[in-house]
């Protein structure tokens, strides 16, 4: 799957938040909290509707700041 989105706002300042995994509870929906931090890899940990904890494994797949991020998920069964 692939998604992409226009924001109206500086590109360098774009990249400085979404690049930055500690930064997704800020502005991810559901996000509790981001794991395991490396360069290129992290875990976030997703709040499901029924109110479980939903683990996420993300590897940064290729970047090319500030205009492209990509990345690979594997969600953890549950």
């Amino acid at each position: 799957m692939r998604r992409s989105r226009a924001v109206a706002a500086d590109p360098d300042a774009v990249w400085a938040l979404v690049s930055d995994p500690d930064a997704l509870p800020r502005w991810w929906p559901g996000v509790e909290r981001v794991e395991e931090v490396t360069d290129d890899a992290w875990t976030q940990v997703l709040s499901s509707s029924r109110g479980r904890a939903v683990r996420a494994d993300f590897t940064r797949t290729e970047a090319d700041p500030p205009r492209s991020l990509e990345w690979r998920q594997e969600i953890a069964e549950s």
